[in-house]
């Protein structure tokens, strides 16, 4: 079977992982209202992600300066002008430790154009090709383009309904 013939499986990610994932929806959905500090459980909530995870990657973000955090009345995250301006493949790296490129695409252990898996040759061009993206593309650029309608932050009807509902009960 020639590798071109493979099905795709959109639905699985390849290059994130769901930590990197949170953490670059969280920092693009703060990125929307850099001026205001949301509560952690608001982020959850809104983009449906667990609520005790989240935090710990939003306090990792908070150490490492690219969040500023409050505690209190009025407090939560806030996004600081770090974050705005790092690049997606920053914010990958930040949220676990972990390059979305090291290491190779089906996982060996070793894996170099001296000792390639089968998937080496034709993965390579691609992968320059979306490291390219992700280190040119930014936090402020993806909210740009949220704020514009054009895309969609991971932010389903029922969770903008969840989210509506416990704002009225605190009033």
């Amino acid at each position: 079977m020639d590798i071109d013939s493979l099905p795709l499986r959109p639905s699985k990610p390849v290059l994130f992982s769901k930590t990197q994932e949170y953490a670059l929806q969280a920092l693009v959905l703060l990125a929307l209202t850099p001026a205001d500090f949301r509560l952690n459980r608001d982020v959850a909530a809104q983009l449906e992600v667990p609520g005790p995870y989240l935090a710990k990657v939003l306090k990792r973000f908070a150490q490492s300066g690219y969040l500023e955090s409050a505690k209190g009345r009025g407090g939560g995250y806030r996004i600081r002008k770090k974050a705005l301006d790092a690049p997606v493949r920053e914010v990958a790296t930040v949220a676990d430790g972990n390059d979305p490129f090291a290491g190779c695409l089906l996982g060996l252990s070793k894996c170099s154009d001296h000792a390639a898996c089968p998937i080496h040759d034709k993965w390579m061009p691609i992968r320059t090709r979306v490291a390219v993206l992700l280190e040119t593309q930014t936090v402020a650029d993806l909210a740009l383009k949220a704020r514009g309608g054009r895309t969609r932050l991971s932010v389903p009807r029922k969770a903008v309904t969840k989210v509506v509902a416990k704002l009225a009960l605190r009033r």
